[in-house]
């Protein structure tokens, strides 16, 4: 087995030690909960971060790439009449279904 470098025999001493009294387990207890309170606001901040970074790329690329899609939908009206998108669910995280707009590229009701 091995063991980490980082804890000195003395320290593990100190932890079975403090866990053997009532009063040192209620402290490790705290200190265990504060470290998943902390630990939740981590990772909750990064998934805002993520939120947001993701909503702001996709709104510039959707700018900068607009040319094209207008090309597109323009070029999809003029081959046959029909709609430019058709809409299809979608399943997404933990099983939230949403709906996806795509352009058509087959024909109506393929």
């Amino acid at each position: 087995m091995e063991t980490n470098p980082y804890d000195s025999n003395s320290e593990i001493a100190e932890y079975w030690a403090k866990a053997a009294t009532r009063s040192g387990r209620t402290g490790l207890n705290i200190r265990a909960r504060i470290k998943r309170l902390t630990w939740s606001l981590v990772i909750g901040s990064t998934l805002a971060i993520k939120r947001l970074f993701d909503i702001v790329v996709s709104g510039f690329a959707l700018i900068a790439l607009s040319p094209i899609l207008l090309g597109t939908a323009a070029l999809i009206k003029l081959e046959d009449k029909g709609p430019v998108f058709f809409k299809q669910n979608r399943i997404g995280l933990k099983g939230k279904s949403f709906l996806i707009w795509k352009f058509r590229s087959m024909c109506i009701d393929a």
